[in-house]
């Protein structure tokens, strides 16, 4: 079996393209051009790129996509045919010994102007976390009631959750899609609290600013230099949690999202930098983190979990399904409290 392989070269954008028909045997083409069915010419838009064709009476469709650029994929027929392995090599070598000049020839002072930009967000994170920690102690009656928040979680997950179930038994007319989004929303935020918790122990140690004394961060009556000593600040697996949980809620139902943000927001995150637990920094990172792992998986999984008929197995197996979603939730609650002092138990017992 023969392709026809024609050579465009556009000399000018609207000139009309020198043409010159090429014929190959089956075998000259590449594994990927093989693989492929005939079916019509496709054209891959681009001057001195390639095309190729099956000779007359091919059926087959291929799709624009696979066609989408016939210059990738037909370059190793022509260009690099009979090209021996090591003359491929030492093309290869040429490429990175000028990746290597470019780099060093890297201009010095735009360099130093980048750790010059980092310097400065390092300063002005410092100063931003300072400044809303330096109303502590101006009203103590105040500072006991956002420390109350601050620990207990009725005004933390348990607030999501109820959000989650107003939601889950809400009247709607897109009842089926609205679950599926919350049920997406769960399952990421069980993954959102994994990625936070590796990253915080794959990336260099932070200590949170209480723990250093020298920085001058103003220490609550009920807090001391050793709370969550060992832990590090970046980045914050609350701003991770919550942020994500905020993010599926606005994806399932607007109005209630902009309230789950919120809360995100002024309960959760403020009051740790207020605090001294985190550095503002520290919110920001765990923020973008939760809020990109949901916009790429919540929708994905909504739309698989209804391609299963979830929702529709969660009203005929309430018996196994409400139960197994109702730990979840407790769980998310208290920040997966229970399971961590249990597998820290199981850990000392081991040891």
């Amino acid at each position: 079996m023969q392709f026809l392989v024609e050579e465009r070269a556009d000399c000018m954008p609207r000139a009309c393209p020198r043409k010159r028909m090429l014929r190959l045997p089956h075998d000259k083409l590449s594994p990927f051009d093989r693989s492929l069915p005939p079916g019509p010419e496709r054209d891959c838009g681009r001057s001195g790129g390639w095309k190729i064709r099956p000779p007359s009476g091919g059926r087959g469709r291929i799709s624009e996509q696979s066609y989408a650029c016939r210059g990738m994929f037909m370059s190793n027929i022509l260009p690099f045919r009979g090209r021996s392995p090591r003359k491929t090599a030492g093309l290869i070598r040429k490429f990175l010994d000028v990746f290597v000049t470019l780099l060093s020839s890297f201009p010095t002072h735009l360099l130093l102007r980048i750790v010059m930009v980092l310097g400065t967000i390092v300063s002005l994170d410092l100063q931003i976390s300072l400044f809303i920690n330096s109303f502590v102690g101006d009203l103590p009656s105040v500072d006991q009631l956002l420390h109350i928040i601050e620990r207990n979680s009725l005004f933390k997950g348990v607030f999501s959750m109820m959000l989650f179930w107003s939601l889950w038994f809400a009247v709607s007319k897109r009842v089926e899609e609205t679950r599926a989004r919350l049920l997406a929303t769960l399952a990421v935020s069980v993954l959102a609290v994994f990625v936070g918790r590796v990253l915080a122990v794959m990336l260099p140690y932070r200590p949170r600013p209480i723990h250093d004394p020298e920085l001058g961060f103003v220490l609550h009556g009920g807090l001391t230099h050793e709370t969550l000593d060992g832990w590090s600040s970046m980045p914050s697996d609350h701003a991770v949690l919550y942020f994500a949980l905020a993010t599926g809620i606005f994806l399932a139902h607007r109005a209630a999202g902009v309230v789950a943000l919120v809360h995100a927001i002024f309960i959760i995150c403020l009051p740790r930098v207020f605090f001294g637990l985190h550095y503002a920094a520290d919110i920001a990172v765990g923020a973008v983190i939760g809020i990109l792992i949901a916009v790429a998986l919540v929708p994905w999984l909504a739309r698989q979990l209804q391609r299963h008929d979830i929702p529709t197995y969660a009203a005929t197996h309430g018996g196994l399904f409400y139960p197994a979603v109702f730990f979840i939730t407790w769980q998310v609650a208290s920040m997966f409290g229970p399971v961590r002092d249990l597998l820290r138990d199981l850990a000392a017992m081991l040891a």
